[in-house]
């Protein structure tokens, strides 16, 4: 039972790491990073009186809101990607969701979601390496 909830997890989490690869968010965190840096170089700027510092700190305001929106839209996603997967693994029958809840939350689900992430770095590197 215990293996099979745990080989389980790792479909789950390895899905998960997929997930995070193709969906952008380092570009969006790198975009909010930028935008943030912009801003405090805006706020040090002897050469823009304050209204233009204003304006040009408003559009950096809404511009991070949007990003961190967007952050927040692609987290939500793989949440609810990962529950509803979860959620399908009441069809394996020795599998329900409060096991795999159980075992998620155990140092042996933290284990092997780290153990999954790795295996999908490896083998995403092993790619971009043999690929012709």
């Amino acid at each position: 039972m215990n293996l099979v909830a745990n080989s389980y997890l790792f479909g789950v989490f390895f899905i998960a790491a997929v997930l995070s690869d193709i969906l952008p968010f380092v570009a969006t965190i790198k975009s909010v990073s930028l935008l943030s840096r912009n801003s405090y170089r805006v706020i040090l700027s002897p050469d823009l009186d304050d209204s233009e510092k204003q304006a040009s700190l408003l559009k950096s305001s809404l511009n991070i809101l949007k990003e961190s929106i967007k952050l927040t839209a692609l987290i939500a996603l793989v949440i609810v990607c990962g529950y509803f997967i979860l959620r399908a693994g009441a069809v394996v029958k020795p599998l329900s969701f409060n096991v795999l809840i159980t075992a998620l939350v155990s140092f042996t689900g933290l284990a092997v979601s780290l153990l999954a992430f790795m295996v999908y770095y490896v083998l995403k590197k092993l790619y971009v390496k043999f690929r012709v």
